[in-house]
């Protein structure tokens, strides 16, 4: 049985060019996600995250993710256009192909030794936002590798992330799987709320396997 999600925006008469702000209920969590073209929007986030989390920055576990419009040609290979972060239940997508720059708090953020990223292909992602937009994520962590550590299966590396998860977690997989939007064209300036719900999930799931991969579940 698949899972029963709800996702609902919390600003729906925000005029276009404004953040979107979202509500995203999936399991027993509830999460808050914030949808920006804005740097200055990008640093309130982060602000944010590292003022709740001052006590234990020197621990801070981040899920990340990122997505691109994808084509049948393997010649071309699109920028990224959205990064995803979540911490806890807070989650920012930033559409970053529409951007009028990169802010500073985001360069630091990224590069911070103390904060690890964590995600499936992370490696892949950190490269491309290397590639794309001179970004350094500094601290990473690939979730299969953190899996393999825990466990001692091999098997765990085919895995894709809502199976690590479901692993993690202990729950059902068929209860996590998630509606697929890969395919959908992230470069438009109006997210749909499925491409907005996948975006979140996608970087919340990361964030929740890697915590408890490297600190526990009782952390």
């Amino acid at each position: 049985m698949a899972t029963e999600m709800m996702i609902s925006i919390v600003n729906p008469e925000s005029p276009d060019g404004s953040d979107k702000q979202y509500e995203i209920k999936y399991l027993e969590y509830t999460l808050s996600t914030v949808v920006t073209i804005k740097p200055s929007s990008v640093d309130k986030w982060i602000s944010d995250i590292e003022g709740t989390y001052h006590d234990r920055l020197d621990s801070l576990v981040v899920g990340l993710d990122i997505e691109w419009l994808h084509n049948d040609s393997k010649k071309v290979e699109h920028r990224a256009a959205t990064l995803q972060l979540c911490v806890e239940s807070s989650c920012l997508i930033f559409q970053i192909i529409h951007a009028t720059e990169i802010p500073m708090s985001l360069k630091n953020f990224l590069k911070n030794p103390q904060y690890t990223f964590v995600g499936v292909g992370i490696e892949y992602d950190a490269e491309k936002l290397f590639r794309d937009y001179e970004l350094v994520v500094r601290r990473k962590s690939e979730l299969k590798t953190l899996a393999l550590e825990e466990t001692g299966v091999k098997t765990v590396v085919n895995k894709g992330l809502t199976e690590l998860a479901a692993m993690v977690l202990e729950k059902d997989k068929e209860t996590m799987k998630l509606e697929s939007a890969t395919m959908s064209p992230w470069d438009d300036k109006q997210l749909t709320l499925e491409q907005v719900q996948y975006a979140s999930l996608d970087a919340f799931l990361s964030f929740v396997t890697g915590k408890i991969l490297l600190f526990g579940k009782q952390s």
